[in-house]
């Protein structure tokens, strides 16, 4: 565990429409880096849609948003943080 990991924790929220106003969901992910970005990752992808794209006989299921990038920007963040400062990484869903 890094000397860090206790003071660190992503915040991950789901809203309704378009502004922080009103909560669907809302989770804290602490513990070590790399449950927090397993968390948040997974959160995500909980509530954003997931479609289908059928091209003959094969189904190919895919999240609105591609997941290698979910994935990126919760590391980008993590990895930014000045965790010399007492706040927090941020995730917001909303529904655009």
């Amino acid at each position: 565990m890094g000397k860090h990991d206790n003071f660190s924790k992503i915040q991950c929220a789901r809203f309704k429409g378009v502004e922080r106003v009103h909560f669907i969901d809302k989770k804290d992910f602490d513990g070590t880096f790399l449950s927090q970005v397993e968390g948040a990752y997974n959160f995500v992808l909980e509530h954003i849609n997931l479609g289908v794209e059928i091209k003959g006989l094969y189904r190919k299921e895919q999240y609105e948003l591609p997941e290698a990038i979910i994935r990126e920007l919760i590391l980008n963040a993590v990895i930014h943080c000045n965790y010399m400062m007492s706040s927090s990484v941020q995730v917001a869903v909303y529904d655009d």
